[in-house]
């Protein structure tokens, strides 16, 4: 079976940018990121994760004016996969990062783009109010938010990347699907990608919006 790195690589070529591998560490139990690439003099250091369907553990929950959406499956697979870039980002400096999720097997039900941006800023709630004009809205950031987005001194990760195939008639492309962080404490800038099918989504006001 080919690897989240091969199928970044094509992604690459298909785009035409120019990528470098990074060494792999010679410390054992140490991993380095995998790519760094350099688009209108901006470096970018990307590690991938694949990542696999799972069972969701959390069950549906309650609580005064609010409760939180059922959690999908595989969510807490999602969460630990950007712990882990995180960890891998420590030594990166001041570099912009991007973490890329794939499902190497095909299979990408739970990497849609709101089910990523619960992994980053939290689980979805849907809060009740008094209020005739806005009886109803919807929030990120009831659960798993500390450790992934919202660090004091900014987050490691710049932005979180979908890699996935976009089909156009008979044949197909790869694509990012790419969502910002607006807590990164390097952002990653618009347009650094620019696939024919790739989409950037901007976190605000608790509601992700496409550029």
């Amino acid at each position: 079976m080919e690897s989240v790195e091969s199928f970044l690589k094509e992604y690459f070529d298909q785009v035409n940018i120019p990528y470098t591998e990074i060494p792999r560490s010679k410390v054992k139990n140490k991993k380095t990121p995998d790519f760094q690439i350099c688009v209108f003099d901006k470096k970018v250091i990307i590690e991938t994760k694949e990542f696999e369907c799972g069972k969701s553990d959390v069950p549906f929950s309650r609580g005064r004016g609010f409760f939180t959406a059922p959690q999908p499956p595989g969510m807490n697979k999602i969460r630990e996969k950007l712990r882990e870039c995180s960890d891998q980002f420590k030594e990166c400096g001041n570099e912009i990062t991007l973490c890329v999720l794939c499902n190497a097997r095909g299979i990408l039900i739970d990497l849609d783009t709101q089910i990523v941006g619960m992994a980053m800023f939290g689980d979805i709630q849907i809060c009740l109010s008094a209020r005739n004009d806005h009886p109803v809205r919807f929030e990120y950031g009831r659960n798993g938010v500390s450790q992934i987005s919202r660090k004091e001194n900014g987050s490691l990760i710049s932005a979180v990347a979908i890699l996935e195939t976009y089909p156009n008639q008979k044949e197909f492309y790869w694509r990012l699907r790419i969502i910002h962080n607006p807590y990164a404490r390097i952002p990653l800038p618009i347009k650094i990608f620019n696939g024919r099918f790739d989409e950037e989504w901007i976190y605000e006001d608790n509601s992700f919006i496409r550029r």
